[in-house]
């Protein structure tokens, strides 16, 4: 208010040393008497008031000998950020990618399966097998494979060893023939009866029902299910599926075989896309075949012969260490 009383008795001329002077030269002057400096109603319906020159002055010297501060200011932040951000990037982890050397490079032969090498899953595999949460299990595969590292939020390594979700065990792919996967489940997510075995869950359609989406990578039909079988090894029960999957993420083509022991299913899955399925169809069955999860026979096979051990080592593990390597293996945690 007093702003407006000032403007008006400078409209009239009031007087003072600002007088009649609109602009207030020097000083502005309200008509209580007291002055104010006119850089202060710079703005609003006093932004036509011009400040005093010799403030004027101040203000740009100010301005001109602060610019080079800023700029160096400016600068430094520039550096500091770059120099953080290549920081940041120099050591953030690498994109998951497949190893360059081929298995067969450091996997031993398989003795029953010609032109293949036989991989065994150890606790030094997983974040389960660590955790005693999944028994071991192995199958064979082409020496030309390599295996994928498992992001650790798909590995189950954040929840072992009470994951209340399926998660991914291990991953091995070659471009031309396909790609190979283990995901664990834990029993408790498909029945409420302790160390069930595949039979107490249910059907095969029952089981790949609630595990098809981790076959496939998205979702599951019922119609997408070709075929079935269930079999018997070494008194473990396995449900096969074959599936036509035109819209999964993981391939048009998925072969799967599951089992049920201790608190976990295992399911192996063999996925390929139309290209690589007419020429690798029966290498993936092979090995989809060839998957076995073990039983538990660690603490009585380590104190005995090898000869001791023939009825839960099959030809692949009795052939892939000496005798004096397998008490050592079979000690393994």
């Amino acid at each position: 208010m007093q702003s407006m009383q000032w403007r008006n008795t400078a409209q009239r001329g009031g007087g003072g040393e600002a007088g009649g002077d609109r602009a207030c030269g020097g000083l502005c002057r309200r008509i209580d008497g007291t002055t104010v400096p006119p850089y202060r109603f710079g703005f609003g319906r006093f932004a036509h008031m011009k400040p005093a020159p010799h403030a004027a002055a101040s203000s740009t010297h100010d301005a001109v000998a602060a610019a080079p501060r800023l700029a160096a200011v400016s600068h430094r932040r520039e550096l500091v950020l770059g120099t953080a951000l290549s920081a940041l990037l120099l050591h953030a982890p690498l994109p998951a990618a497949a190893r360059e050397v081929e298995v067969g490079q450091f996997l031993p032969p398989a003795p029953s399966h010609p032109g293949f090498v036989f991989f065994r899953a150890t606790p030094k595999d997983t974040p389960a097998l660590r955790a005693g949460n999944v028994q071991p299990y192995e199958f064979v595969l082409p020496p030309s494979w390599k295996q994928t590292r498992v992001a650790n939020i798909l590995s189950g390594n954040y929840c072992q060893p009470k994951c209340a979700e399926p998660w991914v065990e291990v991953k091995f792919e070659d471009d031309k023939q396909g790609k190979i996967q283990v995901v664990a489940s834990p029993l408790i997510r498909l029945t409420n009866k302790p160390n069930a075995t595949i039979e107490d869950i249910g059907s095969p359609e029952k089981l790949i029902a609630s595990l098809g989406p981790f076959v496939t990578g998205n979702t599951f039909d019922s119609d997408e299910l070709v075929d079935t079988k269930v079999e018997q090894i070494d008194g473990q029960t396995y449900y096969s599926y074959v599936l036509e999957t035109p819209l999964a993420l993981t391939g048009s083509h998925n072969l799967a075989k599951a089992t049920a022991k201790g608190n976990t299913v295992v399911l192996f899955v063999a996925s390929a896309n139309d290209k690589q399925w007419s020429s690798s169809q029966k290498v993936l069955k092979t090995m989809v075949d060839s998957f076995q999860s073990k039983q538990v026979w660690i603490e009585h096979c380590a104190q005995l012969p090898i000869k001791g051990c023939s009825v839960h080592i099959n030809e692949e593990s009795r052939s892939s260490f000496t005798a004096s390597k397998v008490s050592a293996t079979l000690a393994f945690p």
